[in-house]
């Protein structure tokens, strides 16, 4: 019962909703068309007001123009003044046309322009003079005057709107004005529109005050429903927007304000691709479009994740379920929005563990593979060379005792030196030492200084660019970097005549771009990536652990920036690049 009665509600609710549109729509309708009437009645009021003007100007400067002649003709002198008094004499007693309308003569007399007949609204016994120029007073006068003739709206001597039409003497350097004021012209029209608008808004105020009262109660049910949907969609954990069929916004949640950005005042009536980023800003339309010609779901009814894009332009993710509500007269969307920001982070940040696990788990088996072949070689030496010094020993070969000491000795050294650069590796990043702002040049100097000893040995030029820029880092680490790369330009300087060693630096972005570049051998392109690896040596003969450029890697990449190495070929030399911060990042 209650169901029904229910559904009988809003039946009568939707009925009423259409009597008051239809109502409203025919009151629109007849002030529309009372309005264009009285319009296009006012404009051929106007334009036969500028006609019967126009002729009225025109006989009455022909009348005029007769008379001067014929003053001119038989008076010779002084035949002007005669005239314009003859003229005030015909004038005294007339009270012009209309309520409002009158003639106006004048002449321009130096720059003023001078009124000679009785003046309707203004009253006095001096002729009327107003400037010729610097104000909008008496412009179709002035117009007269200039030797034009026509009709406008302008003001006349009083600063009064009026129509008139204007016409010069030339002859006699006179100007002719018939005028009338537009507020007589408009009186009747603006009496009509307001009577009228007045028995509009009394049948429109009744109208809707009928349909008021005879469905308020209806209205208060459809208030406190909707106030109990608003409650529910206010409190939503999740944001709620609804479009029609075109893809305009109809409504939007608190949470879909926060969510996004925008007041409700800047998204309702909008298109609800003002929320997507491209390629989707571009295309919702279409795919809208095709869901309703095609009937085909792709995102209605199922949901997936998008991308949705704030007032700021940032980017974000989020879960998108969309519904459809379907009306008599109407298709409505409705989307739920969830940002999932937090769980994509999540799900990155498992993934980047994960793959940070992988790697470093891979980075432990090439370590385990390489310490256990690189730390077994100077142990078999040592064991090798036990048996040869015990043997020789037994044997009283004191020259080969000592041989073979020497050869202990270099392994235990090799063994040393490959520990302290293991240590070394394993403690950047973990080991740190304060990061501050370091001028470049002053730490070349440092490293040079330290270098000094193999560079003059092998007759090295080295030059380093003035002015270099400030890195941000640890200077330790830093000197190590340095150190390691030119120590690597040295050992693979081959027999260069004139051995040079080039180090730079520029700023781009946030970071420094450095370069230490070199005339030695050169490295084929295939050992680009290879060289970094720990423990690789392309040259066996070459002293080295082999962990330097791995060292080096690593310092760079735990400073923020990355390392690459560029060559034209063998022997022709090999440039390193590596980046480092301006500033702490």
């Amino acid at each position: 019962m209650s169901t029904k009665r229910f559904s009988v509600k809003k039946t009568m609710m939707r009925y009423n909703i259409k009597v008051s549109l239809v109502t409203g729509t025919f009151v629109l309708i007849a002030v529309l068309i009372v309005v264009v009437a009285i319009f296009f009645l006012y404009e051929q009021t106007l334009q036969n007001y500028r006609e019967r003007l126009v002729e009225i100007v025109q006989n009455e400067a022909r009348m005029i123009e007769a008379l001067f002649r014929l003053n001119q003709k038989y008076m010779q002198e002084n035949f002007e003044s005669a005239t314009l008094n003859e003229l005030t004499q015909l004038q005294k007693d007339w009270k012009g046309f209309g309520e409002t309308g009158e003639f106006l003569l004048a002449k321009l007399d130096s720059d003023e322009m001078i009124f000679f007949l009785k003046l309707r609204h203004f009253v006095s016994p001096h002729p009327l003079k107003i400037p010729f120029r610097g104000t909008n007073h008496s412009e179709p006068m002035r117009q007269a005057l200039s030797g034009t003739s026509g009709t406008l709206i302008g003001k006349d001597y009083r600063g009064e709107s009026v129509l008139a039409a204007y016409q010069p003497i030339p002859n006699f350097s006179l100007g002719l004005v018939a005028k009338v004021d537009i507020s007589e012209i408009r009186a009747p029209f603006i009496k009509i529109g307001i009577w009228f608008t007045i028995g509009a808004l009394v049948l429109t105020c009744l109208g809707f005050l009928l349909i008021r009262l005879l469905h308020k109660h209806l209205l208060l049910q459809l208030e406190s429903n909707q106030a109990r949907l608003n409650s529910i969609l206010e409190t939503a954990a999740d944001g709620i927007i609804t479009i029609n069929s075109q893809g305009i916004i109809e409504s939007i949640n608190h949470m879909a304000e926060k969510m996004f950005g925008y007041s409700r005042k800047e998204v309702i009536g909008k298109n609800v691709n003002l929320l997507m980023p491209t390629p989707d800003h571009e295309k919702h339309d279409q795919y809208l479009q095709n869901y309703l010609k095609t009937r085909e779901r792709k995102i209605i009814g199922i949901g997936r994740e998008v991308t949705g894009k704030r007032k700021d332009g940032s980017v974000f993710p989020l879960d998108l379920a969309v519904g459809e509500v379907k009306l008599p007269q109407e298709i409505f969307f409705s989307g739920i929005c969830r940002n999932i920001t937090d769980r994509k982070f999540q799900e990155n940040e498992r993934k980047k563990l994960i793959e940070e696990l992988e790697a470093k788990n891979n980075e432990l088996e090439r370590f385990t593979y390489t310490i256990s072949h690189d730390l077994k070689s100077p142990l078999i030496t040592i064991k090798g060379f036990l048996g040869f010094l015990e043997k020789d020993a037994l044997s009283g070969h004191i020259d080969r005792i000592k041989r073979d000491s020497e050869h202990i000795h270099n392994a235990v050294d090799k063994m040393q030196h490959l520990l302290e650069d293991l240590l070394r590796l394993s403690q950047i990043g973990r080991v740190v030492s304060e990061k501050r702002e370091i001028p470049l040049n002053a730490l070349l100097q440092e490293v040079l200084l330290l270098l000094s000893g193999s560079i003059v040995e092998k007759k090295i030029q080295v030059q380093v660019a003035s002015d270099l820029p400030i890195v941000f880092g640890e200077r330790s680490r830093l000197i190590e970097v340095f150190q390691n790369l030119i120590e690597n330009a040295i050992k693979f300087m081959g027999t260069q005549e004139n051995p040079r060693i080039l180090i730079t630096a520029s700023v781009e972005n946030a970071y420094v771009r450095c370069s230490v570049q070199d005339n030695g051998v050169g490295i084929d392109s295939r050992h680009y990536q290879k060289i970094f690896g720990l423990f690789e040596r392309l040259d066996s003969k070459t002293p080295g652990t082999g962990i330097g450029l791995a060292l080096v890697k690593r310092i760079i990449e735990v400073h923020g920036g990355r390392i690459w190495v560029e060559s034209e070929g063998i022997g022709k030399g090999t440039i390193f690049y590596f980046t480092l911060p301006q500033k702490s990042v």
